[in-house]
């Protein structure tokens, strides 16, 4: 079954939540002292595991002929980008403000 590119675009779209959410599930999960010095390598981990698997699934959704390698990775690369896009926005957004 062939999945249109539309299609193809909105789910990708949607993996990106996985990559957003990485380090607040991450902190919940890892948050104490001896765990704290991975939470920032596990989190962009999930993101980019997360984007490789939705670009390498559907590498057309990057452009028609993309080979399932060239998907992976530009799904890697999105999906980090936006997990330190929204880590930072955390950590410099929420800041104390006191």
């Amino acid at each position: 079954m062939q999945i249109s590119p539309g299609w193809q675009r909105a789910i990708g779209a949607t993996s990106l939540i996985p990559a957003a959410l990485a380090l607040p599930v991450t902190a919940a999960l890892l948050d104490d002292k001896m765990n704290e010095n991975f939470l920032f390598p596990v989190s962009l981990g999930i993101a980019a595991g997360s984007g490789a698997l939705a670009g390498a699934t559907m590498p057309g959704m990057f452009g028609s002929g993309r080979s399932r390698l060239a998907g992976a990775a530009i799904g890697a690369g999105i999906a980090t980008a936006t997990s330190i896009a929204v880590d930072a926005a955390l950590l410099f957004g929420l800041a104390d403000r006191g």
